[in-house]
């Protein structure tokens, strides 16, 4: 049986602020090759320190995955006069008590200075048993439908009267796309209906959801995930489902919810410059890791002096390889699940991933922009994101685009690599290029990605190396957002007024 081992503080924070385990048999530990997990296995073992056991409130979705649990309370760095002032002592017990209550599958708690070798031993007795690790499962992917019309939409606005901001936009469209049955779907939940990208029919579901900028669609279309307020706590989020059930909240920091993958299995919730992971368990999503803020494990997170960096997407590649994240102001490929499990000790340990790949942004040419040097990675020089999709393999990593000049950190020098000009590149997981076409990369997810070229619009197999002619593209195109779990991508159109194209 395997037991996983969780240290606490190393894992659920926007940035290695804590001094990681320094433990030899740590340091020494092999990487598992089991297939990626998001979901703990059925027997952990968590350590935490004693002053940060409050922490654990965050988590406990994800910690009541597991069927058994082993607490380990370092004491080491614990303030002793709480312990000698009776009141204190109380409070501390009692909340203690109602955490072990909350997570329902502690076995024992175990009080020690430090976790040592002959803890562990003694918390991996007390859950001993079998029971299969869930593992990573590919999503699915649907065939491409045909080309639809252009349809008018009508996007959210603050107010009536607010101008409509391409940002936006993109961001509703990527939270809120969907399928119903065959059919590519925008949830409008601002007014309650869905919008058939195809023939632009809608059909009325639900009462219009209030804070609609705080909604995720579901992948079916039956239901979407809302960051609505608790009374234990205001910043929970929770999914909701029309006519099913509501699922429990899961508490989790102030954030937005920003996308489903179209397996079902993760959701993404995030504000400026970081988002956290939400793994889809039995009780819904539930808060797990975050991102952090910061190159080299992170978004930029101001820009000017007061320009928050908000993100649009999230991509996770369907094999769990590599993960793209897409904020206003620059994107950052990852490895796909930001927990890896080693073999120590006769355990499998969890290890935060901080090994981003590469950060990729736009800055233009004009002398007189904003101060900051794109080639040291200055955030104020990170005029826009760069267009960027998820490849399927490691061999096929990502495809960017150079409709405007186009930067790419791997360490701590940035590096021009192409535009202003209509082309694109596939590079590989070590950023050699693969091969490079014409045309303006307009969105992509996987091994698909639409092109427009002098006006006509080209679906590529950037795996097969085909082209599928997709006809004229009948507008002037500001945006385009992919339908992950498809080659099918949607154009925006803002001219006099909105309109988008399923392609």
């Amino acid at each position: 049986m395997t037991v996983g081992l969780v240290f606490f503080d190393d894992l659920f924070v926007h940035a290695p602020w804590f001094e990681m385990r320094s433990d030899a048999w740590l340091t020494h530990a092999a990487e598992d090759r089991r297939a990626p997990s998001l979901l703990p296995p059925a027997a952990l073992v968590v350590v935490v320190r004693g002053e940060f056991l409050h922490r654990i409130e965050e988590r406990l979705g994800w910690l009541r995955a597991a069927q058994r649990v082993v607490l380990v309370v370092e004491t080491a760095g614990d303030d002793q006069s709480d312990a000698e002032d009776p009141e204190l002592s109380e409070l501390i017990a009692n909340e203690r008590a109602a955490l072990i209550a909350a997570l329902g599958n502690v076995r024992a708690v175990l009080e020690r200075p430090r976790a040592d070798a002959a803890t562990l031993d003694e918390a991996r007795a007390a859950i001993q048993g079998e029971a299969p690790w869930p593992v990573w499962k590919p999503s699915a992917v649907r065939p491409a439908v045909a080309p639809g019309e252009w349809i008018a939409w009508d996007p959210v606005r603050w107010t009536t009267t607010s101008p409509i901001e391409l940002a936006d936009c993109i961001r509703q469209l990527a939270a809120q796309l969907c399928w119903v049955g065959d059919r590519p779907t925008l949830l409008e939940l601002h007014v309650g209906r869905r919008l058939d990208l195809l023939d632009g029919t809608t059909t009325r579901f639900h009462e219009p959801v209030p804070s609609v900028t705080s909604a995720a669609a579901w992948p079916d279309g039956a239901s979407w995930w809302q960051r609505v307020p608790s009374p234990e706590n205001p910043r929970s989020v929770r999914f909701q489902r029309k006519g099913v059930q509501t699922w429990p909240s899961a508490h989790g920091p102030y954030s937005v919810p920003i996308a489903v993958d179209p397996s079902g299995q993760v959701a993404w919730a995030g504000n400026r410059c970081y988002f956290h992971w939400f793994p889809v368990t039995e009780e819904g999503p539930v808060c797990w890791i975050p991102s952090s803020h910061g190159w080299p494990v992170g978004h930029g997170k101001k820009l000017y002096g007061y320009e928050n960096n908000d993100p649009l997407f999230v991509h996770i590649a369907p094999d769990a390889s590599a993960c793209l994240s897409v904020y206003e102001h620059d994107v950052l490929l990852t490895p796909g699940i930001p927990m890896r499990w080693r073999d120590a000790n006769g355990m499998a340990v969890a290890e935060r991933v901080y090994e981003p790949r590469a950060l990729f942004y736009q800055r233009t040419d004009d002398p007189a922009a904003f101060p900051g040097d794109p080639a040291q990675g200055d955030e104020d020089a990170r005029d826009r994101y760069a267009t960027v999709t998820l490849g399927p393999s490691d061999a096929m990593r990502y495809v960017v685009g150079f409709d405007a000049p186009t930067w790419r950190m791997t360490g701590d020098l940035g590096l021009r690599l192409g535009g202003p000009e209509l082309s694109w590149a596939v590079y590989d997981a070590s950023h050699r290029e693969v091969w490079r076409g014409d045309g303006r990369l307009l969105a992509g997810w996987n091994r698909w990605i639409v092109v427009e070229c002098d006006g006509a619009l080209v679906r590529y197999d950037v795996a097969l190396r085909t082209a599928e002619a997709l006809g004229s593209s009948g507008r002037a195109i500001d945006a385009a957002v992919a339908i992950p779990g498809s080659p099918n991508v949607v154009l925006i159109a803002l001219g006099e007024a909105p309109t988008v194209r399923v392609v």
